[in-house]
């Protein structure tokens, strides 16, 4: 299925639903002002393409704090490249929940995340593993940059409560996201005594250090 070249707005719930569905493409779409997620892909949606669409303005209804403007929950091996979301209320891309070997690259990720409580850049959480994030954008966001931890995502489901590992966060460049530009809680033998690997990162500020 392709879903390209069409406008999502005003939407009480999420702009596009996705839910066990292999092998779509979502492209080129304009998707503003849903209460819920601007993109959601969902319980075993994998092998997905995601490109070029413009998300804003998205999650403002009552789950808000909770949503992202592109959600990946329990969703494996999609591509999300060359998007542009800006002033989304919760985090601009949420893996969570088991969702691995995705790749999330060239998209700028701006201003988003400014409700209470603030929200990143880009959230990888839940279990989510091998994901790879490339040469994006990530600037002025409500509180990090990109974020790695074993929430959000909710107490159950595969992956709940488990540290990210075998990430890959490369290349990407990162300014003005007022707590960290990059801040991985994990604990492990990747880079820094993380869990996960990061090379080439142009960044201001990371915890722990040397994630720039």
């Amino acid at each position: 299925n392709v879903i390209e070249d069409s406008t999502f707005s005003d939407n009480n719930s999420h702009g596009i639903l996705i839910v066990n569905s292999l092998r779509n493409t979502i492209r080129d779409n304009t998707i503003s002002d849903n209460g819920d997620n601007g993109i959601n892909i969902s319980t075993g949606s994998d092998q997905n393409l995601i490109e070029d669409n413009e998300l804003t303005g998205n999650g403002f209804g009552p789950n808000a704090p909770n949503r992202a403007a592109i959600n990946l929950r329990t969703a494996d091996k999609n591509i999300i490249i060359g998007n542009d979301m800006s002033g989304n209320r919760g985090t601009g891309i949420l893996l969570s929940l088991d969702s691995d070997n995705n790749v999330i690259m060239d998209n700028e990720i701006e201003d988003n995340g400014q409700g209470a409580p603030a929200r990143a850049g880009i959230t990888i959480g839940s279990g989510s593993d091998g994901n790879l994030i490339l040469n994006n954008e990530i600037e002025e966001n409500g509180s990090n940059g990109i974020l790695v931890a074993p929430g959000p995502g909710g107490p159950f489901g595969p992956g709940a409560g488990v540290e990210p590992q075998d990430n890959f966060i490369v290349d990407n460049e990162l300014e003005d996201n007022p707590v960290f530009d990059i801040l991985d809680v994990t604990s492990g033998t990747g880079t820094a005594g993380t869990r996960n690997i990061y090379v080439a990162n142009d960044c201001g500020s990371s915890n722990p250090a040397a994630l720039c």
